[in-house]
């Protein structure tokens, strides 16, 4: 069974999840929930790769809300 894994810097937060085979990242700012975005296909590494770019300022909460699916 995988656990939640839960990325932290300073104000955001990353929580990945395995869903039905699927990596699913959800993205937060200030605790606010800023877009969940699955991972069809992609590797752990390609997923934790987009975290700790969200949490580096590199991935946009524009870009996480345009491929969010929530």
């Amino acid at each position: 069974m995988f656990e939640a894994k839960v990325f932290k810097k300073n104000n955001k937060s990353v929580s990945i999840e395995l869903v039905d085979e699927e990596f699913v990242a959800q993205f937060y700012d200030n605790n606010e929930l800023i877009g969940i975005i699955p991972y069809p296909n992609k590797s752990w590494s390609y997923v934790t790769s987009a975290a700790e770019n969200w949490l580096d300022d590199i991935l946009t909460e524009s870009t996480v809300r345009r491929y969010s699916t929530s």
